[in-house]
């Protein structure tokens, strides 16, 4: 007699049997595509070695004195120390970071998803997660170096990516760190 199978056992086959299907392609079929993938370079590396990521940090900085990095472009003063709407300081400020394995499987792989958490976060969504570091700023101000520690710590860590989590208005931060690890 054939089992009949509930939909939540139906959905939880079709998910996994999905994941599976992304892994293969992920993996490198022969020799040639080998050797392109160790002639490939991210892009930012790129823009650095043109002299452009340097010029995008100074743009990205520069709305910090008007701030409109988020849609709500409250226009303060980050620079003087002014706050806005999400409360950043002038400074990035940043709760933990660590392999995170709570997301997709080709997102976490084996060692995890390297999880950056930025405290004042500009959406304020009621349905929060994250709520004691988005909404109530916990976390510690770090600067621009240290940030790019922790990107260079979750790379030794054998994360298979950067996962930022709420970077919008912190982006001047996250490129200014790039820059750092890159040199």
């Amino acid at each position: 007699m054939a089992k009949i199978l509930g939909r939540r056992h139906f959905i939880k086959s079709c998910c996994l049997a999905g994941g599976a299907g992304l892994l293969k392609g992920c993996r490198q079929s022969n020799a040639s595509e080998s050797e392109s993938s160790r002639n490939w370079k991210p892009a930012y590396a790129k823009l650095e070695e043109e002299g452009k990521l340097a010029e995008r940090a100074e743009e990205a900085y520069a709305r910090l004195e008007k701030c409109e990095l988020c849609p709500r472009g409250c226009g303060v003063n980050r620079i003087a120390g002014e706050s806005g709407f999400c409360r950043a300081p002038k400074n990035v400020m940043v709760y933990g970071h660590h392999p995170h394995f709570g997301e997709e499987l080709p997102l976490v792989g084996r060692n995890g998803s390297g999880t950056i958490f930025f405290s004042n976060c500009n959406l304020r969504c009621v349905f929060c997660q994250n709520y004691p570091i988005a909404h109530e700023g916990r976390g510690r101000e770090v600067s621009d170096e240290a940030l790019a520690g922790m990107m260079m710590d979750l790379q030794r860590r054998g994360c298979h990516n950067i996962n930022l989590v709420t970077p919008t208005h912190v982006m001047p931060h996250i490129i200014n760190a790039v820059r750092i690890a890159l040199n």
